[in-house]
């Protein structure tokens, strides 16, 4: 358990002084270029667009630090539901989060990305107005109830890193579409 603490804050620390940092310092040199007087507008507005995308990633890789960092002082429960409230936002979908057990400390990290890439997908892929996320006896599930489930082929990359970080963690991976929404669900081995 102290191996899986530490590991999490060195991986914390070199997000924040490696990408962390080329991220501000591309911010940064977005800034200068958009404040030169020789730019002109309509490239200006363009980096003005750019410069949004990479304050929200900045942001994002933020939350991620402070995700490692906090693990070990807040329930499964209470990440899932931070990680929720961060992708979704002010959008009008609504979730339930019932996990009343322990969630092996081994399999939280990836299934806090899992949540992540799913709830992500169901916001900007799938037209969906509720997700539930439970876990008992070794089954985690994430559904929603969306019904458009059709991602342009270019975004099916987090799909892909949702079954790499299944096997990673010695499980199976069932996802399935139908008119009642997407449900992704994942079970490993009792320990």
């Amino acid at each position: 358990m102290e191996s899986v603490a530490e590991e999490r804050l060195r991986i914390a620390r070199e997000i924040h002084d490696g990408i962390a940092q080329e991220i501000a310092f591309l911010g940064y040199r977005l800034d200068e270029i958009i404040g030169r007087n020789a730019t002109p507008e309509d490239v200006r507005n363009s980096l003005r667009q750019l410069r949004f995308g990479v304050t929200q990633l900045s942001e994002s890789v933020r939350n991620e630090i402070f995700e490692l960092r906090q693990e070990e002082r807040r329930t499964f429960a209470d990440q899932a539901e931070s990680i929720l409230r961060f992708v979704l936002g002010d959008s009008d979908i609504s979730w339930s989060v019932n996990i009343n057990t322990d969630i092996p400390t081994k399999h939280q990290f990836n299934l806090l990305r899992i949540i992540q890439e799913a709830a992500n997908n169901a916001l900007t892929h799938a037209s969906a107005t509720a997700i539930e996320i439970r876990y008992q006896n070794h089954l985690f599930q994430f559904s929603d109830n969306g019904t458009n489930w059709n991602p342009p082929q270019e975004s099916r990359w987090g799909m892909v890193g949702i079954d790499e970080r299944a096997k990673q963690m010695g499980a199976v991976l069932e996802v399935t579409h139908n008119a009642d929404g997407t449900s992704i669900a994942i079970r490993w081995a009792g320990e």
